[in-house]
């Protein structure tokens, strides 16, 4: 066992053998030299874990703490603190606010602290637990899980299969490809999704989310939303009301729309969209823009409206081989209106 002063600002030296280090004073620099060390500091203690699977134990503010490639778990602080960790299986449980954590690639596990932290990893199967708001996460490629926070909190993922689950409000979440889960918090959150299979899930209103070339799943709860689609195969289940889908590029969109007052904006003519439950949307619109389809009024759509064969209707967006068209399944022309359509 090393016992430090008491008065602290010392330097003080492990052995490379499993050291027991007491650094409760202020100041002090801990050197662990090697081992599976226990390490206890101070207010404003410094601790270099070179080495070695050791345990970190922080009692004060304003810590900072440098690791290798060990497996090391770090514990306590009261916030501020300053974690450097290299390639290992890593554990970190801080508290306070502001803490700053830097990690290899491995398999770690983060509670960054009570708020106002950042966390940044490298490639691995990380799981982070946010607490309070302000957070920022970023990681690299790899299965990880971020759930958590108060609000405010900024993630973003790499590739891989990813599972994010936040709370509160004014969110912003960006996930690499992947299958990934997204549970993105209580409104006015942003969702940035690349090539993948995504579940994605809206809660309160005012959110936005944009998809680019997935194939994902997207239902909110309670209305005022806007998702893009940049291309892919997706999914948007819509309820509430105020809702809007932008759709560019070649893509293929199902919607189901429960809501009321829908806004469809179709920017490109080579896709193919279906739409369900539209005609139970009596102020649901479909605005075309660009030129899509070649319609220069309204009563052009109108006219050229058909039958879908089973019960629905739909409208060609275009003459050409490639070009595509808006499925309204289970929608009858009878339903549809001038009112239905916007040209700009």
């Amino acid at each position: 066992m090393i016992n430090g002063p008491a008065s602290g600002y010392a330097t003080i030296q492990g052995t490379t053998g499993n050291d027991i280090i007491h650094a409760y004073g202020m100041f002090n620099v801990i050197h662990s030299n090697g081992g599976n060390d226990t390490i206890y500091a101070g207010l404003y203690g410094t601790v270099d874990v070179s080495s070695g699977d050791s345990a970190v134990h922080l009692e004060g503010f304003g810590n900072r703490v440098t690791g290798g490639d060990g497996n090391i778990t770090v514990t306590g602080s009261t916030g501020a603190t300053m974690m450097t960790l290299g390639n290992g299986n890593n554990a970190i449980d801080a508290g306070g606010y502001g803490d700053y954590i830097t990690l290899g690639n491995g398999n770690n596990v983060a509670h960054p602290g009570d708020g106002a932290s950042t966390t940044i990893g490298g490639n691995g199967n990380d799981q982070v637990t946010l607490s309070g708001f302000g957070n920022t996460v970023i990681l690299g490629n790899g299965n990880d899980l971020v759930t958590g926070g108060g609000g405010a909190n900024s993630v973003t993922l790499g590739d891989g299969n990813n599972i994010v689950n936040l709370g509160g409000m004014v969110n912003q979440i960006t996930v690499g490809s992947g299958t990934n889960t997204v549970i993105a918090g209580n409104g006015a959150d942003s969702v940035v999704a690349g090539a993948g299979h995504d579940t994605i899930t809206l809660g309160g209103t005012g959110n936005h989310v944009v998809l680019n070339g997935s194939q994902a799943t997207v239902t909110n709860q309670i209305g005022l939303d806007v998702v893009t689609a940049n291309g892919g195969s997706d999914q948007f289940n819509f309820v509430g009301f105020g809702n809007q889908a932008i759709i560019n590029g070649p893509a293929h969109v199902d919607i189901n729309d429960h809501s009321t007052g829908l806004i469809v904006a179709v920017n490109s003519g080579n896709q193919i969209d279906t739409i369900s439950g539209f005609g139970n949307d009596v102020s649901g619109v479909v605005d075309l823009a660009n030129g899509v389809g070649n319609y220069h009024s309204v009563a052009d759509i109108m006219n050229a409206l058909r039958g879908d064969g089973h019960g629905g209707t739909v409208l060609a967006l275009g003459s050409a081989p490639n070009a595509g068209s808006i499925d309204f399944v289970d929608t009858a022309i009878s339903q549809l209106h001038a009112s239905s359509f916007v040209i700009v």
